[in-house]
């Protein structure tokens, strides 16, 4: 068995205001890189010592430090992360020694259609100036102010922006290591500005081996095991395709405000239109496949179960007294599946094409193919 911990910081690319745009990426990379009562090597050796395996990402919403470890090495875990989440940055040159790993996520980001395509969905759908919309990626990351790095981890690294959610250990044990080794976590918490979902469409011109990427999103208010089930739907029905001129695949991006579900579309501009009809008729398939949906809520439920059997599943809310959240299961029914597909023809989309633009459907054409 093994133990596997989440901390989760309510400080992502969102929340930055214009001049810390790309502080919190900058700040992930630098989580690892030394704080000021241990160097990065130190932190590192600690944990590599008691064999657990860590990592560091961000989002718009989040900075989430990840530990793994069998359960008689975690304590040792817990401590070195709260080591880093407590305490400051070591110092300015902790920070300019990340840019180089994040200099490789930029070119990569500059290079990907697939990246850019997501940071244009969320745009299109929120809105730029919203938290949500706003991308995690600075324009460059030479305008990134490493001492804005400093202050943005003292402004968000606090008790009330912080979830911690464990598997393979009981809530007991884990509000003990909390106790023990985060009593001295900052209080406060920030206040985050709702983002409206507002749906729109984007084109963007651009030249990537003459290929045209798009997407079609629809939001969902709530984060339920229903859109689990009608990605699994479309996952299922895009596989069984042949799709020998581009691809067709579906998407589930989770937000605390709810999620966005869709599906991506890659081909030439002259085929584009044909994959975009095509995963729209999937879609609206599913109202009219109660077996498929029953068969697919079974195999979400197994493989739900199956991660959670026979562990201790916990999530502390460190800001609410360190009260305890439970890691839910499934719950969702055929019916309700079909529901929320119907709603979800009859909302406001969202429409996304980068690359080969010219010949490609307008979004008065999508929604016509959705009625």
């Amino acid at each position: 068995p093994i133990v596997k911990l989440k901390f989760i910081i309510k400080s992502g690319g969102g929340l930055e205001t214009l001049s810390e745009k790309g502080a919190a990426q900058l700040l992930s990379y630098s989580n690892f890189a030394g704080v000021t009562n241990k160097s990065g090597l130190r932190l590192v050796r600690d944990l590599e010592n008691v064999g657990a395996k860590f990592s560091s990402t961000v989002d718009r919403e989040h900075i989430t430090i990840n530990i793994t470890a069998l359960p008689d090495s975690i304590e040792k875990a817990f401590e070195t992360v709260s080591d880093i989440i407590t305490n400051p940055v070591k110092s300015v040159y902790v920070v300019e020694d990340s840019r180089e790993t994040a200099a490789i996520d930029y070119e990569a980001f500059s290079k990907s259609a697939e990246k850019q395509l997501d940071e244009l969905i969320y745009e299109a759908a929120y809105g730029e100036s919203s938290p949500l919309g706003s991308s995690i990626y600075a324009p460059k990351l030479s305008y990134v102010d490493s001492h804005s790095v400093l202050s943005y981890k003292s402004k968000h690294y606090k008790s009330g922006n912080t979830t911690i959610s464990g598997v393979g250990i009981s809530h007991e044990s884990l509000k003990t290591l909390v106790e023990t080794y985060l009593n001295k976590y900052p209080e406060g918490k920030t206040a985050i500005t709702p983002s409206t979902y507002i749906g729109g469409d984007i084109k963007v011109k651009a030249d990537f081996e003459l290929k045209t990427y798009a997407a079609v999103a629809f939001y969902l208010k709530s984060n339920d095991s229903t859109s689990d089930v009608i990605y699994s739907l479309l996952d299922r029905k895009f596989n069984s395709l042949d799709l020998p001129k581009g691809t067709l695949t579906p998407f589930l991006k989770e937000n605390t405000e709810g999620s966005l579900i869709g599906f991506y579309v890659t081909s030439s501009n002259t085929n584009v239109s044909e994959y975009l009809q095509q995963g729209i008729t999937q879609l609206k398939s599913i109202s009219n496949d109660s077996a498929g949906i029953d068969s697919v809520i079974k195999k979400v439920s197994l493989q739900k179960s199956l991660e959670l059997d026979g562990e201790d599943t916990s999530k502390l809310l460190l800001g609410a007294s360190l009260s305890s959240k439970p890691i839910e299961g499934l719950k969702v029914s055929s019916s309700k599946v079909i529901n929320t597909v119907a709603d979800l023809l009859k909302s406001k989309i969202t429409y996304v094409i980068l690359g080969r633009t010219a010949g490609t459907p307008s979004v008065s054409t999508i929604n016509e193919w959705l009625k």
